[in-house]
This record gives C-alpha cells, sequence and structure tokens, in this order.
C-alpha cells in the first residue's frame, strides 16, 4: 500500500480466460503453500514456486521450484526478465499474459 491505497503495478492474465491476478507489491511469491502471495491450488504448482519481483521498474521471475516448470514464452527459465506481453507459465499448467506498464511503476517510485 502507498497512501493508503493497494499498489496495482500490473497484472497476470489468464490465457483462456478466468479472473486476472493484481500485481500488487514489489515483490510476491507464487506457490500452493497458503502462505504465498499469490496461491494457485494445484498439484502441478509447488509450495513455492517462483517469485515475482521488481528491478528499475521492470519486473522479473525467478523460478523456485527447481523443476524448470517457470517459464517464459514456453522457454525454461532461473530468471528472466519479463516484458509486457510475454507469456509466463507455472506448473506447467497455468499460463499468464504479462501486462504493466514499466513507465507507471518509474512514476511510482522515483529514483
Amino acid at each position: 500500500m502507498r497512501g493508503g491505497k493497494e499498489l496495482k503495478l500490473g497484472e497476470l492474465r489468464p490465457i483462456g480466460g478466468g479472473e486476472a491476478i493484481a500485481l500488487t507489491a514489489e515483490c510476491l511469491l507464487v506457490g500452493r503453500h497458503r502462505l504465498c502471495d499469490i496461491v494457485l491450488h494445484s498439484r502441478h504448482v509447488a509450495p513455492v514456486h517462483c517469485q515475482l519481483i521488481i528491478r528499475h521498474f521492470w519486473w522479473y521471475v525467478r523460478d523456485l521450484s527447481g523443476t524448470q516448470d517457470t517459464k517464459v514464452n514456453a522457454l525454461p527459465v532461473g530468471e528472466e526478465r519479463l516484458n509486457p506481453g510475454d507469456i509466463l507459465w507455472i506448473g506447467g499448467r497455468h499460463k499468464y499474459e504479462v501486462c504493466y506498464d514499466p513507465d507507471a511503476i518509474a512514476a511510482l517510485f522515483p529514483e
């Protein structure tokens, strides 16, 4: 939260339909564990599967599962910058279009 308002730093839009997931903090854990920031209820997702983090106004993903089941544009990644419009795969079955504006993030966090 910033100034009492929830930040909206982008969203993950499910490929094939469904509710978009708002990206509301600079660092988010994604997995099936209930303490993750973004919980995906699927046996194909590790308890703590990946981390989403903002660096220099860009979103990055870091695989934490060790299974190479975190992919960007269908390619397995250890860590990768997410460009707007990229497709993020989590656990092989969950696919999302990455939607955000680096300039809008820069305006929220001036250096």
